[in-house]
């Protein structure tokens, strides 16, 4: 047993911990795929956790369990008391892959370049299987629905790893051609998948992309992303909505229209608030607040389309403080860390704060709190930036010796 026990360990610090690289995929090929390789990786990496080196700083430890407990608390409290307890255990399923990268990370120096070339050849694979999929769809279905059939949700996160692995390509020669091609091919689907979200995220990935990675000026990025985002936010709205009184409507109804009723269910979650304030309606349980959730002729949606409101209605005032205090943390330091590193550092950890930009900006019209984008990949993303401040002080108390 001690023999396989090592086994095991060792496969798995050696290229096991990459698994949640490659469930964007799996993601594509189904909700089934998707599971069976999540709990092989949650269960493999616990057990190889056990006689493993490990070692996590306090504060981010303590923000990491106060952000299970926060979560925890508002289950008592749920109306489905069994579906908040299945949500709660999901979270904490996926968030695990934080404490399973960090440790894998510790490992060795080259890992973090594993990491990323991970990150790279998944989104190489992913674009790969998106279009096979985008043409299957095309040619077996009557009706062409790109809103719902079209999942494009992990491409503005995973294009930050894929201009660094190109960047790091010996084919020098053909590197522009290839950027070309991969920005074009990204873009395209984005745009056609009818995914805001999505263009939204991939313009701020791209724009902190430019000015932590390749150092750009913000000034000469900015302006252009705006008006590209706003250009094709306006004319898909334009095409897709049409509204018979266009004429009369009042700034209110127009922002409404152009976020597909996703202002209307965030003025909602605060008009039909949860019983309990401080706890909140429970993981899962937004769904049963019918009156909140219910949009026009739309019907109900599942949730509010929002990371922050959709914490604070299931997890109350503590989720949503836990979690804010999470990000606020992990963010703000990277950000000094980025900002007293050496060239080296710096692009690491520009490449990851361009990912988790990319993110956060989604999650604030789309994917929920609990969602694989932010409770297994952002996790993933915030152990490296931990690595990479660990790897920070360690210099910088070598050098304060010398």
């Amino acid at each position: 047993m001690v023999v396989l026990h090592r086994r095991l360990q060792h496969a798995f610090f050696s290229w096991g911990w990459l698994l949640p690289t490659v469930l964007p995929i799996a993601q594509v090929l189904g909700r089934a795929v998707f599971s069976i390789l999540i709990v092989l990786y949650v269960l493999w990496g616990t057990l190889s956790l056990y006689g493993q080196q490990k070692s996590i700083e306090r504060p981010v430890l303590g923000l990491f369990i106060g952000l299970l407990l926060a979560f925890l608390m508002s289950v008592p409290g749920a109306e489905d008391l069994g579906r908040a307890w299945h949500k709660w255990l999901k979270y904490l399923v996926y968030s695990m892959s934080f404490v399973f990268t960090l440790v894998a990370l510790q490992q060795g120096q080259e890992n973090f370049e594993h990491l990323c070339r991970a990150f790279a050849l998944a989104g190489v694979g992913l674009l790969v299987v998106l279009y096979l999929h985008l043409a299957y769809v095309l040619w077996s279905s009557a009706e062409f629905d790109p809103a719902q059939q079209l999942k494009e949700d992990n491409l503005p996160f995973l294009l930050p790893f894929l201009l660094h692995g190109l960047l790091q390509a010996e084919f020098r020669k053909y590197r522009i051609l290839l950027g070309v091609a991969l920005l074009s091919s990204v873009l395209f689907y984005t745009v056609l998948s009818e995914g805001r979200a999505a263009l939204l995220a991939l313009t701020v990935a791209l724009v902190c992309y430019g000015a932590l990675v390749m150092g750009w000026r913000l000034r000469s990025l900015l302006l252009p992303a705006m008006l590209a985002t706003v250009a094709l936010i306006g004319m898909m709205t334009v095409i897709h909505v049409e509204s018979p009184e266009k004429d009369k409507e009042t700034w209110t109804e127009i922002v409404d229209r152009i976020s597909s009723g996703r202002t209307v269910l965030w003025r909602q979650a605060f008009v039909y608030p949860p019983e309990s304030v401080i706890t909140g309606a429970g993981m899962g349980n937004a769904r049963y607040a019918e009156e909140a959730l219910t949009i026009g002729e739309q019907g109900q949606v599942r949730h509010f389309h929002n990371l922050f409101i959709d914490a604070w209605y299931e997890t109350g005032l503590l989720g949503l403080a836990a979690m804010t205090g999470w990000l606020l943390f992990m963010l703000f330091r990277a950000w000094r860390d980025w900002r007293k590193s050496a060239a080296e550092n710096r692009q690491q950890i520009g490449l990851l704060l361009s990912a988790s930009a990319a993110i956060l900006t989604a999650a604030q019209l789309g994917p929920s709190y609990a969602s694989s984008l932010v409770s297994v990949y952002l996790m993933v993303i915030f152990a490296a930036l931990t690595d990479c401040h660990g790897k920070i002080q360690k210099t910088l108390f070598t050098l304060g010796k010398q």
